[in-house]
């Protein structure tokens, strides 16, 4: 599902085949797990193509409970969905039962237990891609972090919840270049209030690529309804993200854009109407008046 999402978007960045030489090496590359980068003690190696990663540390930060039989030689990494077993020397693994053979086996090396990452990521429910073209980063979603994407998505308010009540985070970006989930929630009243009600803060935006609000999604989208929820929740008409711009600046933008033809580049049906920003600009310039009339008393 996240790759359909990301390539339809054109969002997906292109990434170079490499050749790699059958001996370790060490990749160029950083390694970030819903948002932070996973650091190491021991760092991790690249053989035969496969980047291969001290395991606990991963298992943790995937959000997986991890066991280990001295006797077997197995690592057994579970979280209530999944039990993944991985065997010391063996490219066989068993997911819920279920074998798979992996591209390199599990080994030790200095003390230190490596498996490789992109089996360990997707077996685990999660979602690994590499970004090259100077990003240099493998970003990986844990289980709970795809899932809650996916239901956002397929508009599953259900499934959203339970995932929010474990923790699963609306703003974690779902690639380097972003957006953040809750960005794909722009016409969905319910699911932006699960989000509140799981503690995302109303006028939250990523710094980091430019990211918008869920006041300034809800305005580019041409979403009054939305809009208007979303002044009532508290969101701050006057924010500026990093590119300076306000939700006024925004439906102003959108409107002589509208009013000149463009339409929406998925499905004209979507389009907004001038109509609709003009409602998004009378509910704003009422919100920021209310500001400074209360400002002055």
């Amino acid at each position: 599902m996240m790759r359909m999402i990301m390539l339809l978007l054109c969002m997906l960045v292109a990434v170079p085949t490499v050749s790699v030489a059958a001996a370790q090496t060490r990749p160029d590359y950083r390694i970030v797990i819903d948002n932070k980068e996973l650091v190491l003690d021991n760092p991790p190696y690249l053989h035969a193509g496969t980047t291969m990663v001290p395991f606990r540390p991963l298992f943790t930060r995937l959000g997986l409970e991890v066991t280990w039989n001295a006797k077997s030689k197995q690592i057994t990494a579970s979280n209530g969905e999944r039990k993944i077993v991985l065997t010391i020397g063996s490219r066989k693994a068993t997911i819920n039962g279920v074998e798979q053979v992996m591209p390199l086996a599990p080994v030790v090396q200095g003390g230190v237990t490596y498996v490789p990452l992109r089996f360990v990521g997707d077996a685990s429910g999660g979602d690994v891609e590499l970004y090259g073209d100077g990003l240099n980063v493998v970003w990986v979603l844990s289980a709970k972090q795809n899932e809650l994407f996916s239901a956002i998505i397929m508009k599953d308010l259900r499934e959203a919840e339970r995932l929010l009540a474990i923790g699963a985070d609306p703003t974690v970006m779902i690639g380097p270049l972003g957006p953040e989930g809750f960005l794909f929630a722009d016409d969905s009243i319910p699911m932006i209030e699960l989000f509140l009600k799981y503690g995302m803060d109303v006028n939250y935006f990523a710094p980091e690529w430019w990211g918008q609000s869920l006041l300034q999604n809800a305005v580019s989208n041409g979403r009054p309804e939305i809009v208007e929820f979303l002044l009532e929740a508290g969101a701050d008409p006057e924010l500026a993200v990093q590119d300076g711009w306000t939700p006024l600046m925004y439906a102003h933008y959108w409107r002589n854009e509208i009013e000149s033809g463009y339409t929406h580049i998925i499905d004209e049906s979507m389009t907004p109407t001038v109509e609709d920003y003009d409602a998004i600009i009378v509910l704003l310039e009422g919100a920021i008046n209310k500001i400074k009339e209360q400002s002055a008393t």
